[in-house]
């Protein structure tokens, strides 16, 4: 004989008639009580992995530039701070002090640009690997302009790099 199979009408029959059982699977509530039966504590959750970059970290390049051109961008700006004319040298080492190396900078036309990279140490990883944050930056008289290529790093850490970029850079954007 052919299987019966469930139908809808089924399946609401039966959520009539175990209702107020679906939540007491251990049979402790009683609805003559009057008691609600007890609801579990929500599960814990637990804060992301703060990003901690790896100081030193070294990358060529060629492999910089291998990257670059396979990785998607991701884009945030901040106003520069009125006043502020920053230099190469101030910018560099306030990227050094951060975790964040320069590979190259100079001046053009729209302002300074630097291309730059981390490494991430401790933080979350889309897989199995190394965590890369590939910048370019650029410093124009009213915006800074930070374009990352995060390499197995999701979108939060991607953010998260920049707002240290940020950090580091307070002393010329806001």
């Amino acid at each position: 004989t052919p299987a019966m199979q469930p139908t809808s009408a089924d399946f609401d029959l039966l959520m009539e008639s175990t209702a107020g059982e679906a939540s007491d699977l251990l049979g402790t509530y009683d609805p003559l009580d009057g008691a609600s039966p007890a609801v579990s504590p929500a599960p814990p959750t637990f804060a992301a992995t703060p990003l901690v970059l790896q100081p030193g970290a070294v990358l060529d390049g060629a492999t910089f530039e291998r990257r670059w051109a396979q990785l998607e961008p991701r884009q945030w700006q901040r106003p520069m701070l009125p006043g502020t004319q920053p230099t190469t040298e101030s910018v560099e080492q306030s990227l050094r002090v951060a975790g964040i190396s320069v590979i190259a900078s100079g001046s053009t036309p729209q302002g300074l640009k630097f291309f730059c990279y981390a490494k991430q140490k401790i933080g979350t990883a889309l897989g199995p690997g190394e965590v890369w944050f590939l910048c370019e930056l650029l410093l124009c008289t009213n915006m800074a302009t930070c374009t990352v290529k995060p390499d197995n790093a999701p979108a939060a850490s991607a953010a998260a790099f920049c707002e240290q970029l940020w950090l580091a850079l307070s002393a010329v954007v806001s």
